[in-house]
Parts: C-alpha cells; structure tokens; sequence
C-alpha cells in the first residue's frame, strides 16, 4: 500500500525508528507524535512533514529475521530442510519478501514485528517520505 505523504499516524506507528530532520539535518529518534509532530528523547518537537524516516526496504528481509517471523507468526520454532525461512516465506518468488506481506501482513503479531524492525510497509521510501537504510 503506498502512502504519499508522511502522516502523524504513520510516524507514531515508526515510534522508536531514526528519522531526519529536513531543516539542518538533524538526526534523532522518534520517541512519539503529538499532534502533527514528532518528538524525541529531549522534548525537541519537528512537524512530520519536515522529517524523512529511515526504513528498510522489505527486500532486506534476513534469514534470521524470517525465522523470527515464522516464529512469531506460527507460534513454533523454524525448522527446515528442503528451504531457508526466506525461501519458504517466498516460495522462490522475487523478491524473498513479497509473499511475507501478502499472504501474512494481516497477522497483528506480523505487521508488529515489521514495523518494530523498521521495515518501509508504507512504500515511503518510493514516495519519498522515507530514505532506505541497510539495517
């Protein structure tokens, strides 16, 4: 689902996730929204539209992040012989992460994990609302 623009509701769900301040670069780490803006740690307050979150993209998905989502998802522990959690999650569809949203975002525990990770369920990153980080 691709969002165009940062709203405060989709900042507070990225609660805990680095973002960047347009207006002098400044780095922090949204610790909640109040209002139309977030905060950080030392009380500072920056609208939402003039910060740019720092996500992962789903394609960065790991291995041992896909043991923990079939963890978190199935309730039991990964255990393997013919796949990788990523294969089994993306039944060898490209990229690895694609069928993790569609056939399992609807879970609460799911799309919890996802967001506590930093993952970019929103296509910020291609709407640019959000800059892709590596890990």
């Amino acid at each position: 689902m691709k969002i165009e623009t940062l709203t405060p509701q989709i900042a507070a769900l990225y609660a805990g996730q680095k973002a960047t301040r347009l207006k002098n670069r400044w780095d922090f780490t949204i610790e909640g929204v109040v209002g139309s803006g977030a905060y950080c740690v030392d009380g500072y307050v920056c609208p939402v539209h003039n910060i740019v979150l720092h996500l992962r993209p789903l394609s960065s998905l790991t291995e041992a992040e896909a043991r923990e989502l079939y963890e978190v998802y199935y309730g039991i522990e990964y255990i393997g012989t013919k796949w990788t959690a990523l294969e089994w999650f993306s039944l060898n569809i490209e990229p690895a992460s694609a069928t993790v949203l569609k056939d399992h975002i609807g879970s609460p525990a799911v799309w919890l994990y996802l967001l506590s990770k930093g993952f970019d369920l929103f296509q910020g990153i291609e709407a640019g609302w959000a800059k892709e980080i590596t890990n």
